[in-house]
């Protein structure tokens, strides 16, 4: 499974340029998370998204700090910042192109939990993420 490869084929190595993707980096996340789900998954088959499994980990990244930030950062591949994911969002999107890949994100948080306005403002901004609140420990109970 080459990602990378194959996210060039979608959108182009002009597209992929301005989003300034590092190949390998995104590659090898790839594979290494694809050994891992075979590991846990023994001789089931396995379908998975490379770039949704990033883009939660990016969402998660813009809100963590200290170790947890540099435990995401490690488990992805590299020590840039979530605009790398936010690029990468954008140039699939872009409806310039021959092929579009709409994406949906959503944030569900736990209903009466405070978060920062901040990480809010910016999940919508560089993810595009609506965010919405969900009683989870009502939910659970059922």
């Amino acid at each position: 499974i080459d990602f990378h490869s194959i996210f060039f084929s979608i959108i182009g190595k002009s597209m992929a340029t301005a989003a300034d993707v590092p190949e390998d980096v995104t590659a090898e996340f790839s594979v290494r998370l694809y050994h891992q789900l075979q590991i846990t998954g023994g001789e089931e088959n396995i379908i998975f998204s490379p770039l949704s499994v990033a883009l939660a980990l990016g969402m998660v990244e813009l809100g963590a700090r200290g170790a947890s930030l540099e435990e995401i950062r490690q488990a992805v591949g590299y020590n840039e910042e979530f605009s790398l994911l936010s690029n990468l969002t954008q140039a699939l999107s872009t409806d310039e192109e021959q092929y579009v890949v709409r994406l949906a994100n959503s944030l569900f948080l736990q209903t009466g939990v405070h978060f920062n306005e901040d990480f809010l403002q910016l999940m919508k901004k560089y993810f595009k993420a609506e965010v919405e609140t969900v009683d989870f420990i009502k939910l659970s109970s059922k």
